[in-house]
């Protein structure tokens, strides 16, 4: 697990790696409010990485301490952190 940040202040709060390469894009948030700015920072940063050379996120996730579980219309998903238990 890595975290991205390019030098136009775009990141990613976590990369999570696959050794065979796939890879995926979490964004943490505090509350529900934030999802859509979260969801437009990850779309933008995304878009920062080379996905030619190292393919698209296998999914790009928004976990936010409260909420509800959905996916957005960009395929982005959101997902409250207690959902993420075992």
């Amino acid at each position: 697990m890595y975290h991205f940040r390019d030098s136009n202040g775009r990141e990613i709060d976590a990369v999570l790696t696959l050794p065979d390469g796939r890879w995926a894009a979490i964004e943490c948030k505090l509350g529900a409010s934030r999802i859509a700015a979260a969801a437009a920072s990850l779309a933008a940063a995304v878009r920062a990485i080379d996905t030619d050379s190292v393919g698209e996120p296998m999914f790009r996730l928004i976990v936010t301490a409260t909420g509800s579980t959905f996916t957005l219309a960009d395929g982005t998903i959101t997902v409250p952190l207690h959902r993420l238990l075992p």
